[in-house]
């Protein structure tokens, strides 16, 4: 974590860590749940072939496997700006 400003430490760079609280974008967001889903099944597939118990597993790849349809879906729609931001929302104008 960055010190504050008015510290006597001598201020550095922002750690990768604290740079990555930027928002995802759709694609990002999407190679990321994609990426899990595969990781998930991986690990499915060697509690099955282990014979280990495999609810907890079967569970977390069908709750990514829907957020990654919710995610697709809200890309995929159209965005309303005034819907999002409110009725004091104008194109090219920032709410107060």
């Amino acid at each position: 974590m960055t010190t504050p400003s008015n510290s006597a430490v001598p201020q550095g760079p922002p750690s990768e860590e604290e740079e990555d609280h930027d928002l995802l974008t759709y694609g990002v967001a999407e190679d990321r749940l994609r990426e899990e889903i595969l990781l998930e099944k991986s690990r499915l597939s060697a509690a099955e072939r282990s014979g280990d118990d495999t609810t907890i597993s079967q569970e977390r790849v069908a709750a990514l496997e829907a957020a990654f349809k919710r995610h697709r879906e809200a890309r995929d729609s159209a965005f309303n700006e005034k819907q999002f931001f409110g009725d004091q929302f104008e194109a090219g104008r920032e709410a107060p």
